[in-house]
């Protein structure tokens, strides 16, 4: 046992020399610096190295699978699962990496006895069943999250045009001779009933869909909100409200596309709501490696007691009814996982400014 231990001390580099050499032939590991490609496979092979200084070969067979745990396989799976590995792949580099030591200590002077080869499948194995489980266990949280962000927004997107359809049907309602025919009416009547309750739907996906992975990439600033405003247009006609971007040319900020896509779409629609005929404008300022953007309407602005609950999930004001108190939340959260944050100053009558910040990029 001392000489087959003397052989796997001595011959570890070596070792992962020529396992590194064999797993590079998988797509995912050419790639791969020799420290990332490693991982916990020293743990674990210190691991096995200990589980044979045990005092008797009983003792080794018996504690080596409760030793797989302590050489960190549960990050190996999330760690292979980040850098691209697929799950055959990853059980493919830990049978080549058994391989290689079981042919060093076979070719070696020391005796290869059926205990201790159990002793290095008990560690190996073992820590195969926890990184697989760990692995199957994150992709399917990471599915899970793609799919729950996807309907988030999907669902999120509709609210703006259904709400240019309900304001469209309110237009064609009071333009229409008073009173209008039996049919025309339940016509209309079915087309605002139908929306409010299409709304109502869209607000209940929402609350339960809301998530915070972030793509950060360099964006202009100027195009994001000329793109916003452009999408909100007739619903600001519909209103008589006009539409301001003071934002300068060439203002870039590191931010995620759909992110602040959401939040400017959140902000501006809200001020829509608030600023009939009235003008709201968006604006940006950078200092210090980031920028401020801030939406500022002229509307009937927010009371002193609301003020400081606007951005809470389901805080809606009572004065409306078509309101689910999600879009300030969305927005807050929104920024937050973009390392910015947002704010609101107003007094009632003077129209409210929300200010959101992003790095610069």
């Amino acid at each position: 046992m001392n000489q087959l231990l003397t052989v796997l001390r001595e011959s570890k580099d070596e070792i992962f020399a020529v396992w590194r050499s064999r797993i590079r032939e998988l797509p995912a590991a050419r790639r791969l610096d020799d420290k990332t490609l490693n991982d916990h496979l020293g743990d674990m092979y210190d691991e096995i190295v200990a589980q044979l200084r045990q005092a008797t070969p009983q003792d080794v067979v018996e504690t080596s699978n409760r030793a797989a745990r302590s050489a960190n396989p549960e990050t190996h799976g999330e760690q292979r699962l980040e850098v691209g590995f697929r799950l055959q792949e990853m059980v493919a580099e830990y049978s080549v990496f058994r391989a290689v030591v079981v042919d060093f200590l076979d070719r070696s002077p020391a005796r290869l006895t059926l205990p201790v080869l159990h002793t290095i499948n008990r560690v190996i194995d073992g820590c195969i069943a926890v990184a697989v489980d760990t692995y199957t266990d994150c992709q399917a949280e990471l599915v899970h999250r793609d799919r729950e962000e996807q309907l988030s927004f999907l669902v999120h997107d509709l609210r703006s045009p259904l709400a240019a359809i309900s304001a469209a049907a309110s237009l064609l309602q009071g333009s229409l001779v008073q009173p209008v025919g039996e049919d025309s009416q339940l016509f209309l009547d079915a087309l605002g009933r139908n929306t409010r309750k299409l709304d109502s739907l869209i607000g209940r996906v929402l609350k339960s869909s809301i998530q915070e992975q972030v793509e950060n990439k360099s964006l202009d600033l100027q195009q994001a909100v000329d793109s916003a405003l452009r999408d909100l247009l007739p619903l600001a006609q519909s209103v008589g409200t006009e539409l301001v971007n003071s934002t300068a040319a060439e203002l870039m900020v590191r931010a995620d596309p759909q992110r602040l896509a959401l939040i400017l779409q959140n902000l501006i629609s809200n001020a829509i709501k608030y600023t009939p005929r009235g003008r709201i404008e968006v604006g940006a300022e950078q200092q210090d490696g980031r920028v401020s953007c801030w939406v500022k309407d002229s509307g009937c602005g927010i009371s002193a007691d609301r003020l400081a609950r606007v951005f809470e999930k389901l805080e809606s004001d009572p004065a409306r009814t078509d309101s689910f108190g999600l879009g300030l939340a969305i927005v807050r959260q929104m920024a937050r996982a973009q390392g910015g944050d947002v704010d609101v100053t107003s007094r009632p009558g003077e129209g409210a400014t929300f200010t959101f910040t992003l790095s610069a990029g």
